[in-house]
């Protein structure tokens, strides 16, 4: 397992999660992004120090789709994941 510490963000490619993001990444940590918006996202990582992040895209409304996200982070950060942040909105009617 990792000594780094691991957090997983969805809607981590604009707005709050991006600065979530960002903060983490700041203090050393892996950071995990899950977002239908694949270019936020990049310009997220773009902005993450160190190079210790995963993207991946993800509508958090398939719950699929959440395992694969967290299985893919878990693996990339050799089985650590300390916080999951469910950012993502989701819009209603």
């Amino acid at each position: 397992m990792s000594a780094r510490k691991a957090i997983f963000v969805t809607g981590g490619g604009s707005g709050i999660g991006r600065a979530i993001a960002q903060h983490f990444g700041r203090q050393g940590w892996f950071v995990g992004l899950g977002d239908i918006d694949e270019h936020g996202m990049e310009v997220t990582a773009d902005g993450l120090p160190g190079g210790h992040h995963y993207l991946h895209r993800l509508d958090v409304r398939d719950r699929a789709e959440w395992d694969v996200a967290l299985g893919a982070f878990s693996m990339a950060t050799g089985g650590r994941i300390d916080v999951v942040v469910n950012n993502a909105g989701i819009p209603l009617g």
